[in-house]
């Protein structure tokens, strides 16, 4: 059983390789190298123009002036209007921008933001905490702003934007790609005859399979290796991102074996690989918009995989997510490699 296993693993490999698998890996991988370390910026945020009036005469007019002056040396789209009604023309010429107004006498302080409307509550609510807490070093604590820190992740530096984008890219290249590629090569043995060659010889089934899922398991990782190791080069957990993407790759793996074997040609299958990999890519939202996160898209397992690469590429100390992740994607392949015997067998009885 090993020799023939061994032996079709070798088969599948040189298959793969000529059929220009590895080829896609690593230009894709070099493709999102280039992308995170050249293209993309490091800071992404939207800092919408600030346009600002004051009028305040009193004990802290000197700290406000100081504290505005450093806001328009910190960010260049913060400027001093003349008065309130050019606030209001500016705002109408652009939609994303913010106005701010501070009046007051002596020790009172009144500031007003004016907005145009759509902002939301949250967008509001975080304006309002930043002016304070620029507010509260001004004028030496008159305005007392708490802030409590529930997660110790939150000590560790931040994560620049370009990336933070390299778990999508490393989760899109274990699982989505080889979802695809998987299904291409099935479809491929399935034109050329090779599978019902197959079942007329010793081996077993289970030897197939596993011999394919062993070669994307082997490009998920050359892959997701590449790119890491191109953007991060030694700072990060290689040993949880291995074993992240390997169960990812032979989860995609498996369930591309599945599917395709309930088609005969790859343009039957197409709508089905559209869908399935638009649901294995829905978590990807999750991932850019946190707080964005329902019910039916933490049913996924490709939501667990995200995060939990995410703490493999900036380890945060908190292993739990990844060691919950592994055992889930444990147990459902164990499910997904019966079915996918059962269906091959099954399909391979009608064909």
């Amino acid at each position: 059983m090993r020799t023939r296993y061994f032996g079709l693993l070798m088969k599948d490999i040189l298959y793969a390789f000529r059929n220009y698998c590895f080829h896609i890996v690593i230009v894709l991988s070099l493709v999102f190298v280039v992308l995170i370390n050249f293209v993309i910026a490091e800071d992404l945020t939207i800092k919408p123009p600030v346009y600002y009036y004051i009028s305040y005469t009193g004990a802290y007019e000197s700290a406000l002036n100081t504290t505005l002056e450093t806001m328009k040396k910190d960010h260049n789209n913060v400027l001093q209007m003349s008065s309130v009604k050019e606030i209001e023309t500016n705002m109408n010429k652009e939609i994303n921008c913010i106005g701010l107004v501070i009046t007051g006498v002596e020790d009172e302080v009144d500031i007003e933001f004016l907005l145009h409307g759509y902002e939301n509550e949250q967008v509001q609510s975080t304006l309002i905490l930043a002016m304070k807490d620029e507010i509260s070093h001004s004028i030496k604590g008159e305005i007392n702003v708490k802030t409590e820190i529930i997660n110790s992740a939150a000590d560790q530096k931040e994560i620049p934007a370009n990336k933070n984008i390299l778990p999508l890219f490393l989760v899109m290249e274990s699982t989505m790609l080889g979802f695809i590629l998987i299904a291409a090569l099935i479809f491929i043995e399935k034109d050329e005859g090779t599978i019902k060659s197959f079942a007329v010889t010793p081996g077993r089934l289970s030897e197939y399979l596993i011999s394919k899922i062993t070669v994307m398991a082997i490009l998920g990782i050359m892959g997701s290796f590449l790119t890491a190791g191109l953007v991060m080069g030694l700072n990060m957990n290689y040993l949880w991102l291995g074993v992240l993407i390997l169960l990812g790759s032979v989860f995609s793996a498996t369930l591309g074996l599945i599917m395709a074997s309930f088609f005969k040609t790859i343009s039957e299958s197409m709508i089905w690989i559209l869908i399935v990999n638009l649901l294995l890519g829905l978590p990807l939202t999750s991932y850019l918009l946190p707080s964005y996160a329902p019910l039916y898209i933490k049913l996924l397992p490709t939501y667990y995989l995200l995060f939990s690469v995410k703490e493999a590429v900036f380890p945060t100390g908190n292993d739990t997510i990844i060691i919950k992740t592994v055992v889930m994607f444990i147990l459902i392949l164990i499910v997904l490699y019966f079915l996918s015997i059962l269906a091959f067998k099954r399909n391979l009885e009608r064909s």
